[in-house]
C-alpha cells in the first residue's frame, strides 16, 4: 500500500469511527439518518446486520419510528447498566479506579492531540464514555504519519480493548434493533482495523 493509499484508508477509518461515536452518544436525528442512508454506508451496515436498509427506509420517518428509535437508544445506552457505554462499568469493584485512570489517559491523549473534550459533540459525558474514546481514536487517525497511527493504537489498547468486546456482545444480546446491532458490529471491526465486508 502506498503512503497516499494509507492516508486515505486511515481517513476513511477515522470517518467511520466518528460516525459510530456520534451514534453511541446521541439519538439518531435527520442528519445522521440521512448519512446512514448513503449507499456506501447502508450497504456495509446491511451486510453486517441484514434489515438495516429496510429499517432506515428512504422516506420521512413517522413519529412512531422516531419514538421507537429513541427508546432503543435510551434503553441501550442511558438506562441499561448491562449495556453501559462506559469503560468503568465493565470492571466491577475496580470501576472507580478504572474511571480515574481513564480520565488521566483521556487528558493526556487530548493534550497530545491539542483538543479539549469539554463541550462540543461530547458535552459533559464522563471521559470513559465509549464515544469519547472512539472519537479520540478517530482524531488520532487524522494525524498524518506514524505518530497518528501510534496514538490511535495506544487509545485502542489502553482505552478500548480491555472492555469493548464485552460491551459489543452485551448490546447484541440486548436488542433486535438492526441499526444499533450493525453499529456495534461496525465498531468492533473498525477498532480491529478489519474491513467491514
Amino acid at each position: 500500500m502506498s503512503s497516499e493509499e494509507g492516508l486515505s484508508y486511515a481517513g476513511a477509518r477515522a470517518t467511520l469511527l466518528e460516525l459510530v461515536a456520534q451514534l453511541l452518544i446521541q439519538e439518531i436525528d435527520n442528519e445522521s439518518r440521512d448519512a446512514l442512508r448513503h449507499p456506501d454506508i447502508v450497504s456495509v451496515l446491511d451486510k453486517l446486520e441484514p434489515g438495516v436498509k429496510d429499517y432506515l427506509g428512504d422516506g420521512d420517518w413517522t413519529e412512531q419510528q422516531w419514538d421507537e428509535c429513541a427508546a432503543d437508544f435510551c434503553g441501550l445506552f442511558l438506562s441499561n447498566k448491562n449495556t453501559a457505554p462506559f469503560a468503568s462499568a465493565w470492571y466491577g469493584e475496580e470501576a472507580s479506579v478504572v474511571g480515574a485512570a481513564q480520565s488521566e489517559l483521556v487528558d493526556a491523549w487530548c493534550g497530545l492531540l491539542g483538543i479539549s473534550i469539554s463541550g462540543g459533540p461530547w458535552g459533559n459525558v464522563p471521559k470513559d464514555h465509549i464515544a469519547v474514546l472512539v472519537g479520540l481514536m478517530a482524531h488520532a487517525l487524522h494525524v498524518p504519519g506514524p505518530e497518528g497511527e501510534a496514538l490511535a493504537q495506544d487509545i485502542l489498547e489502553r482505552g478500548l480493548d480491555p472492555w469493548v468486546d464485552k460491551f459489543t456482545k452485551a448490546v447484541l444480546g440486548a436488542t433486535d434493533n438492526p441499526l444499533y446491532r450493525s453499529i456495534v458490529r461496525l465498531l468492533s471491526l473498525s477498532l480491529k482495523n478489519e474491513e467491514p465486508v
